[in-house]
């Protein structure tokens, strides 16, 4: 079973690269994007950070500061 909110990112992606494809610029979703565990799609934090902002559904590879904020584009850095 793939989770809704999956499909409507996936779906999101693909009509932003459609968008840019045609504008002659090419940003597909590539293998290292997501992985697959339990049968649900799991995004990581290269997806994250080439989208530019957290969607708020407590992604486990959110890479914004406070995680899981919606809109939020600021970065966490872990220096430790």
């Amino acid at each position: 079973m793939v989770n809704w909110l999956v499909l409507v990112e996936l779906v999101k992606l693909n009509k932003e690269n459609i968008k840019t494809s045609m504008e002659g610029e090419s940003e597909q979703l590539s293998p290292s994007s997501f992985y697959i565990e339990n049968g649900k799609y799991v995004f990581t934090k290269e997806f994250h950070l080439s989208r530019g902002y957290c969607c708020g559904n407590g992604c486990r590879h959110c890479p914004y500061f406070p995680a899981h904020k919606k809109g939020n584009t600021t970065i966490f850095i872990d220096n430790g």
